[in-house]
């Protein structure tokens, strides 16, 4: 019998798309390569979208031989109980706003509070990049809320990223540290409210804290996001100076980044 496929989903991006096999009813996931006369064709390189033991479990369910439907239900059942979320896809792009993959609760995400500034993380598996892409959120606490200190108490009023410290784990134990200046060129200063986007300027000779142009204010958690290999847990600690990098008012100190998984996804749903 040949295998037929009808596209049911995609990234917003269209890098990725879910395919469903006419024949079997199985849910792949992948990039769409275009064949000769234009014709799209699933690579081989495909995963299955529906981890197997699940797709087995309901193989007899007339109802539910077609993957998409058994995809379909857990996607809502996420988006009900806030693992997923509608945000920005793309940090600073307002335009981009979806569903979110990045896991905000459960065993998926991790959260750590430090001198009342808060990081949560977790990532997802990309298939169509063979990578994990993890997502870091930075915000510090007002008093109010709960984690949250005063100034007096935590020791500052306002705080500025100045590197970070990764440790990725293998499966095996073993550790692979990574260290280095800001986030992704970025350092952003935290306030209670909000935080201002500080970014790398091109300064060849100037001191470290001269090379950081001062950027505009925004409001909410400050977002990151990058990628990596898949691993088995990623955590570290982000490296902060009270008040700011041109004008420190104390010593550095670290924020822990609790550890998280960076799995490739192949037991989990992928979505």
């Amino acid at each position: 019998h040949t295998h037929g496929y009808i596209v049911a989903a995609a990234s917003f991006n269209l890098r990725k798309f879910f395919c469903v096999d006419l024949l079997t009813g199985e849910l792949r996931v992948g990039p769409v390569a275009m064949a000769r006369r234009g014709r799209p064709s699933l690579p081989e390189t495909t995963l299955a979208a529906v981890p197997r033991e699940s797709a087995q479990q309901h193989e007899t369910t007339p109802a539910l031989r077609c993957q998409l439907v058994k995809w379909l239900w857990q996607l809502s059942d996420r988006l009900t109980n806030g693992m997923y979320s509608f945000e920005k896809l793309i940090p600073m792009q307002p335009a981009s706003i979806g569903v979110s993959l990045f896991p905000r609760t459960g065993s998926r995400a991790s959260e750590a509070v430090t001198r009342g500034i808060r990081v949560r993380a977790s990532a997802v598996f990309a298939p169509e990049q063979e990578c994990v892409i993890y997502s870091i959120r930075m915000k510090l606490l007002d008093p109010a809320t709960e984690g949250g200190l005063s100034k007096e108490e935590r020791g500052f009023e306002t705080a500025q990223l100045r590197g970070r410290h990764w440790v990725i784990t293998a499966a095996n134990g073993a550790e692979d540290h990574v260290r280095g200046d800001g986030v992704v060129g970025l350092y952003p200063l935290l306030k209670e409210g909000g935080w201002r986007h500080d970014h790398q300027n091109s300064g060849g000779g100037a001191r470290f804290s001269q090379h950081v142009e001062v950027g505009a204010d925004c409001e909410g958690e400050f977002v990151y996001q990058s990628m990596t290999n898949p691993a088995a847990t990623f955590s570290g600690e982000l490296i902060f100076v009270p008040g700011s990098l041109r004008k420190p008012t104390g010593e550095e100190f670290n924020v822990h980044v609790a550890p998280f998984p960076i799995a490739s996804g192949q037991n989990d749903y992928i979505y």
